[in-house]
């Protein structure tokens, strides 16, 4: 057997490219609105990024996840 017996055809190929199974799509996550609590320690310890309109960064993030457990 050569090497050629056992590869595909440009004429294979081609039929095979079109006929890819595709991933069903992901359902999306229904955006929940935060309870006033939640709102209230969002005030608390973001309030000087909220004024400054300045997003926090992720240290600053996880200090504030510490803090309120």
């Amino acid at each position: 057997m050569d090497e050629d017996d056992h590869a595909i055809s440009d004429e294979d190929e081609e039929e095979f490219v079109g006929k890819r199974k595709r991933k069903p799509p992901k359902k999306a996550a229904k955006p929940q609105k935060f309870t006033e609590v939640e709102t209230e320690e969002i005030k608390t310890y973001f309030s000087e990024y909220l004024k400054s309109g300045i997003c926090p960064r992720k240290p600053q993030v996880e200090d504030a996840k510490q803090k309120s457990l």
